[in-house]
C-alpha cells in the first residue's frame, strides 16, 4: 500500500511538474503574441494538471486573442466561442478569485453579441449581453460607469467610444435599462468593419439611430486604405452650431495627418478614412463625443477641439487647446462631479474587481483634476474646494487607489486646495 501511495504522489507530482513547464513555455510565447503556439502549450498543461485553474484561464484568453486579436483573424467562431467560456467556468470553479475570468467572459459575450447584430437579430444581440451581465462580466460598478458616459452626452449625439469595457456594458446600459437610446454609440474599433459601417449608415431598428454619411452601399463595401497628405480640413460651420457653440468662426481647420506609412507614402487607415467622412456629412448638427480614456492617436488630431462635458469629451468647433489638458465645459461637469447619485455602486468594485478592466475607472478623477485645476486658475477657491471634497467623499483612495503615476499631481491639487482653505 505505501508503495503504490508512493508512486501515485510521484505521478502527481511529475503532471505538476510538467504542467507548470508547459504555462512557462505558454508565457513566453504570450509575451511574444505567439497565441497560437501558447494554445498548444496550454492545452498540455490542462491535460497534464486538469485543476490547474490558471492554465485553463491562460487558454480561453489565448484562443480569445488567437480569434480576434491576430493575423489571420479568424473571427467569431461558436464552437470556439462556447470552447473559450468553458475554459472560463473551469477557471472560476476552481478558484473564485481568479477574477479577470470576468473580463474575458465580458469580451466573449459582446463578441457573440456583435455577431448577432452583424445577423440582423435583436433579440440576440440583447440576449447575449444579458448572459454577460447574469455571469458577473458587467457588473454594478461597470454598469454604472457606462451610464455616466453615456448622460455626459448631449441629446442625440454620437458617442465614439473604445474598449470592450466601454463598449458592452454601453449597450447593455441602452438595450437592456433603456438607457439614452437617443445616443448612437460608434465603437472605433468597429469604424473599418464594412457591415458595422453600413449598420450606422442605415441604422439598426432599436439599437442603432443612423449617422449620415456621405457613401453608397457600394461604396463602403469597397473602402480601403488611401495615399494621404499631411492636410487641413476645413469644415463649414453652420449658423446653428455657431450659436449653439457661442463661437463667431464660420469655419473649422483641422490639420489631418496620416496614421499609416505603406514603403515612403503616407496612408489613411480605413478607420480614419471614416472619422473623416462622418464629420464631413454630420455638418455639426448632431453632437459628436468622445468615452474617456482615448489613446492620443486615437482622436485623429482632434485633441485640441475637445472640451471635457463630465465623463465625455465633445467635440467643438474652436480650440480649446490647454496647457494642462482638455479645458472643461465648467457648469455640466461640476453638476456631474458633485452628485453623489452617481457614485453609488463604485463601493462595489471592492468586491467585484476586475483588475484587467477596472484601471479605467481612475477616469473618473480626470475631470475633478481638471476642473480643480482650471478654478484654482480663476481664482474661485471655493468652488474647487467643493469639487475637491466631493472627489474625496465620491472616488475615495480606499475604493480606487491612485496610479502612482498619478500622485505627484494630485499631491500638487492637494496642497494648493490646502493653500486655498487658510
Amino acid at each position: 500500500m505505501n508503495r503504490l501511495m508512493l508512486s501515485l504522489l510521484l505521478f502527481s507530482f511529475a503532471n505538476e511538474l510538467i504542467a507548470q513547464d508547459f504555462k512557462t513555455l505558454a508565457s513566453k510565447e504570450i509575451d511574444n503574441e505567439s497565441f497560437a503556439k501558447a494554445v498548444t502549450y496550454l492545452e498540455q498543461a490542462v491535460a497534464s494538471k486538469p485543476n490547474d485553474a490558471e492554465a485553463w484561464y491562460l487558454l480561453g484568453h489565448s484562443l480569445h486573442w488567437l480569434s480576434y486579436d491576430s493575423a489571420p483573424l479568424p473571427g467569431f467562431d461558436k464552437q470556439v466561442s462556447d470552447r473559450i467560456l468553458d475554459c472560463m467556468q473551469r477557471a472560476l470553479a476552481l478558484d473564485p478569485h481568479l477574477r479577470n475570468c470576468y473580463s474575458v467572459i465580458g469580451s466573449e459575450r459582446g463578441a457573440r453579441a456583435e455577431q448577432e447584430l452583424q445577423s440582423g437579430n435583436r433579440s440576440g444581440f440583447i440576449d447575449e449581453l444579458r448572459r454577460g451581465r447574469e455571469a458577473g462580466a458587467y457588473p454594478d460598478w461597470l454598469l454604472e460607469y457606462a451610464r455616466n458616459t453615456l448622460n455626459s452626452c448631449d441629446s442625440n449625439a454620437i458617442l465614439f467610444a473604445n474598449g470592450d469595457a466601454n463598449v458592452f456594458p454601453a449597450w447593455y446600459c441602452q438595450n437592456v435599462e433603456g438607457v439614452r437610446t437617443d445616443v448612437t454609440l460608434c465603437p472605433v474599433a468597429l469604424l473599418d468593419s464594412p457591415w458595422f459601417i453600413l449598420a450606422l449608415k442605415f441604422g439598426v431598428d432599436g439599437v442603432i439611430q443612423p449617422v449620415t454619411m456621405p457613401w453608397t452601399r457600394e461604396q463602403i463595401m469597397d473602402l480601403h486604405l488611401s495615399k494621404w497628405t499631411n492636410q487641413n480640413i476645413e469644415l463649414p460651420i453652420p449658423q446653428d452650431a455657431r450659436r449653439r457653440y457661442g463661437t463667431a468662426d464660420s469655419l473649422f481647420q483641422w490639420f489631418l495627418t496620416s496614421d499609416l506609412k505603406k514603403d515612403d507614402r503616407s496612408m489613411l487607415s480605413v478607420n480614419r478614412i471614416v472619422m473623416l467622412g462622418l464629420l464631413k456629412a454630420n455638418n455639426w448638427l448632431r453632437p459628436v463625443h468622445f468615452s474617456l480614456g482615448f489613446q492620443s492617436w486615437t482622436l485623429a488630431d482632434l485633441k485640441d477641439y475637445l472640451r471635457i462635458d463630465a465623463m465625455t469629451v465633445e467635440l467643438v468647433p474652436f480650440s480649446v487647446k490647454q496647457e494642462l489638458g482638455f479645458k472643461v465645459n465648467m457648469a455640466p461637469t461640476i453638476h456631474f462631479l458633485t452628485n453623489s447619485d452617481n457614485f453609488r455602486r463604485l463601493v462595489t468594485l471592492k468586491d467585484e474587481d476586475i483588475p484587467f478592466i477596472s484601471p479605467p475607472m481612475n477616469n473618473y478623477r480626470l475631470p475633478y483634476l481638471l476642473a480643480c485645476d482650471s478654478l484654482l486658475i480663476k481664482g474661485d477657491f471655493k468652488t474647487a474646494k467643493i469639487v475637491y471634497d466631493a472627489m474625496e467623499v465620491n472616488v475615495p483612495d480606499s475604493v480606487l487607489p491612485i496610479p502612482e503615476g498619478w500622485k505627484p499631481r494630485f499631491d500638487d491639487l492637494r496642497r494648493r486646495i490646502k493653500v486655498a482653505r487658510q
